[in-house]
């Protein structure tokens, strides 16, 4: 999915938007869902670091658990170690490829309504303190305010 905003390609953006977050918050791979507006399903818009990427296509329904928990909380979900959840995590074949370890994932939202999931991986056990949640919280932000514009014009 490539969106032009102006001059300014929103996919280049986003790259470096993600580049970023990984790099603030010691991440291995990130990516960004999106509410898809005529099905209301979150659909794979940009990641990096995955290198199994082609199983999200393939199964991208296998994809909503964590996800879904982050819209339905409305706020960070956060999961120092996954394995302790091993059994209720739909995406558990594809953490155990990619040897993740821990998931962190936050809504993004415009005006009180969530449009999307930023998820963060680890592949070493992280317990995050206060100061790397403000930091991923003001991440989101701005990947956020980012697609805010392109997402309200989105078909």
């Amino acid at each position: 999915m490539s969106t032009q905003v102006g001059e300014i390609n929103l996919d280049k953006v986003l790259d470096l938007l993600l580049q970023l977050v990984m790099l603030q918050v010691n991440a291995d791979a990130a990516d960004i869902f999106l509410i898809d507006k005529s099905t209301s399903q979150p659909v794979l818009y940009k990641s990096l670091g995955l290198q199994k990427i082609s199983s999200i296509s393939e199964e991208n329904h296998s994809w909503k658990g964590l996800i879904w928990r982050v819209i339905q909380k409305r706020d960070l979900v956060s999961l120092p170690n996954i394995w302790i959840e091993s059994s209720s995590l739909v995406r558990g074949t594809l953490f155990k490829q990619e040897r993740f370890t821990s998931y962190h994932g936050i809504p993004l939202a415009s005006r009180g309504k969530i449009f999307g999931v930023l998820e963060v991986f680890h592949c070493q056990e992280l317990a995050p303190n206060s100061a790397w949640f403000e930091l991923f919280r003001n991440q989101a932000e701005q990947v956020s305010l980012a697609l805010e514009i392109p997402y309200l014009n989105m078909n």
